[in-house]
């Protein structure tokens, strides 16, 4: 998975440290995501806008398709429009 998060934002050199909060952000969506997201957490643990965060796991695991990234993929896909229409995200 190395590669292919160090794939999904090319022409730049990827540390150990942005591999691994990447890891942690697929980690965190991909265990949350059966239960509507845990957008309130997002901020808190990542320092992140909800709809930035769904992007950046969005943009990491595009580039490894799997059933599961599918899965994940839609479920970011969703919450981004959710944030930018400016609706409170429904858990479920």
């Amino acid at each position: 998975m190395c590669s292919a998060i160090a794939e999904s934002f090319p022409g730049r050199r990827h540390s150990v440290v942005e591999i691994a909060r990447t890891r942690e952000l697929v980690r965190f969506a991909a265990i949350w995501a059966p239960y509507g997201g845990a957008d309130d957490e997002i901020f808190t643990r990542f320092g992140l806008q909800p709809a930035d965060f769904y992007r950046r796991v969005m943009q990491a695991v595009s580039a490894q398709p799997t059933t599961g990234n599918q899965y994940l993929l839609t479920h970011c896909v969703r919450k981004i429009r959710l944030h930018e229409a400016g609706r409170p995200p429904r858990r479920g």
